[in-house]
């Protein structure tokens, strides 16, 4: 982190965004929320202190699934943002990680092996700019198009202030455990 960052801690900071990915992914709200953390090196790189460089949360998530996240300020890349979904008959995978930031992999894999896998290419980005303005370009630009298309409707936005809340808190359990 560059000197004069402003860090609210690592899991505010960077697994926010993961927190309320799981609890729209699942549907579900979690009941237990438990993490663990390590500093490793990237503390060393910077006079920015934070509580973490690595941490894992794990959440369970009614009686019959868990969730986990795990964020790292020590990944080659700076940041690496995958999805894994186990399920009964197989697991979706989006972006795995293969140094290549101009593409986006998601792949299905059934009981029997394979069944899809997809690239999906992302649009380019200034060469001085961080790899996530690439990555996310398209959905930014369509979370500006569907608030603009509420407020011209004048029709309730698909998200509100508790899903942010619900995320805020499930950190702040965690980490008052």
């Amino acid at each position: 982190m560059p000197t004069g960052y402003q860090t609210p801690g690592l899991l505010r900071d960077m697994s926010i965004h993961n927190v309320d990915e799981l609890l729209w992914l699942s549907g579900k709200e979690a009941s237990h929320v438990r993490y663990t953390g390590s500093r490793i090196y990237s503390q060393a790189l910077t006079e920015v202190h934070e509580d973490f460089d690595d941490a894992l949360l794990q959440f369970q998530l009614g009686p019959d699934a868990i969730g986990q996240i795990q964020v790292s300020r020590n990944h080659v890349a700076g940041y690496r943002c995958e999805t894994w979904i186990y399920g009964e008959d197989g697991v979706v995978h989006v972006g795995e990680f293969h140094q290549n930031d101009t593409e986006v992999i998601g792949e299905a894999f059934g009981r029997d092996g394979a069944l899809d896998r997809q690239v999906f290419p992302l649009p380019p980005a200034a060469s001085d700019a961080p790899e996530f303005v690439a990555r996310f370009a398209p959905a930014y630009a369509e979370e500006l198009a569907v608030f603009i298309r509420h407020v011209q409707n004048r029709t309730a936005f698909p998200v509100d202030q508790n899903d942010g809340l619900r995320a805020t808190d499930l950190l702040e359990a965690a980490q008052a455990v």
